[in-house]
C-alpha cells in the first residue's frame, strides 16, 4: 500500500482566482486592472514563487506606480485573500491520515498566498511536510522541487496535480503521479494503489 501522499495546493485543495487578486490590488491601490495585469509580469510572477523576489520587493513595485498609498499588510491580503476551499476532497484527505500515510504538498507558490491559506484553511496542519517553491528555490514540473520532496518521502509514494505538465514532470523525477480530475477518480488512483478503506 502507499506509503506517503503528495498534493498539490492551488486547484487540489484549495480554488483560486487570480482575476480577484488584480481587482483587489486595483481597488486598494488605484491602479486600473490593466495596470496591475501589466505590474504582474510572468517573470515577476515566478520570481516571487521561486522566492527570488520578497513580499517587500514586490509591496515596492507596486507602491512605485501607484497614485495612492497603501500598506504592506493591506497589499498582502489584496494579494491572497483568492482562494475557496475544495471541502469534498478534505474528507480524503482526513481518512488519509487516520490510516497512517505520511501526507506532502507540493506547491508551486508565493509567500503571501501560502500564509494566508496556512492562517485560514486548518487541513493544510495534517500535512507532515510543506515542499513550497517560494522557500525551496524551484518550480514544478523541474525536477529539484520534486527531488526534494522524495527525500522527505516514506516509501511508495504518489502525487496529485491538476496540472499535467506537473503531473508529467512528477513522474520523470520518480513519482507515481496522476492528474487531479475530481474526488472521484482520485480516490479510484488511490484505491488501485492499496487505499481499500477509501470505498
Amino acid at each position: 500500500m502507499l506509503q506517503t501522499a503528495c498534493f498539490d495546493l492551488g486547484n487540489v485543495l484549495l480554488f483560486f482566482d487570480h482575476n480577484k487578486m488584480f481587482t483587489q490590488i486595483s481597488v486598494l491601490s488605484g491602479l486600473s486592472s490593466a495596470a496591475v495585469k501589466a505590474l504582474a509580469t510572468p517573470a515577476i510572477q515566478e520570481a516571487y514563487e521561486q522566492g527570488t523576489l520578497t513580499s517587500q520587493e514586490l509591496y515596492r513595485h507596486f507602491q512605485a506606480q501607484a497614485p495612492r498609498s497603501f500598506t504592506f499588510d493591506a497589499f498582502m491580503h489584496a494579494m491572497a485573500d483568492i482562494f475557496t476551499p475544495n471541502t469534498p476532497l478534505w474528507p480524503t484527505l482526513h481518512l488519509l491520515k487516520q490510516a497512517g500515510l505520511q501526507l506532502i504538498l507540493i506547491s508551486n507558490t508565493c509567500e503571501s498566498h501560502y500564509l494566508f491559506a496556512e492562517r485560514n484553511y486548518p487541513i493544510l496542519s495534517l500535512f507532515d511536510y510543506k515542499v513550497l517553491s517560494y522557500e525551496v528555490g524551484s518550480l514544478k514540473p523541474y525536477s529539484p522541487i520534486f527531488k526534494k520532496a522524495l527525500k522527505l518521502a516514506k516509501k511508495n509514494v504518489f502525487f496529485t496535480d491538476d496540472l499535467l505538465v506537473n503531473v508529467e514532470g512528477a513522474r520523470k523525477a520518480g513519482l507515481d503521479s496522476e492528474l487531479y480530475e475530481d474526488v472521484s477518480s482520485l480516490q479510484s488512483h488511490l484505491i488501485q494503489r492499496g487505499c481499500h478503506f477509501l470505498k
